[in-house]
């Protein structure tokens, strides 16, 4: 994943502007290695109304979910309802390596697109 400056700022700084949600997204993300921005740990209803104006502030088009949560379905589609589209399933790098291998499994993700 491309980094994006001002989302490192706020963690180096401590200056929280972005959501919860967004910044340890941003983080797993980078850790894992993965090339889009995907929520492991998961969006809340609360996370919905604001999150894709956010995304679409820092240049990011798609992402993927691949928190296993209870309520996800109503999630996703309430982000479809604020202007995302559901393009379908993909694999993305877990965000726990192996202790054994180091290495990380590909785990089933939800990807959307912000319209």
């Amino acid at each position: 994943m491309n980094t994006i400056d001002d989302l490192d700022q706020q963690i180096a700084t401590r200056t929280q502007t972005s959501s919860t949600s967004l910044l340890t997204a941003h983080m797993n993300t980078q850790r894992a290695g993965n090339e889009l921005l995907d929520f492991a740990e998961g969006l809340y209803d609360s996370d919905v109304s604001g999150i894709l104006d956010e995304l679409r502030q820092h240049g990011i088009g798609e992402f993927t979910i691949s928190a296993n949560q209870t309520g996800l379905t109503e999630i996703i589609w309430q982000l479809t309802h604020a202007g995302s589209t559901l393009t379908g399933m993909t694999e993305v790098n877990d965000r726990f390596a192996d202790p054994v291998t180091g290495e990380r499994r590909l785990i089933p993700a939800w990807h959307l697109t912000i319209n």
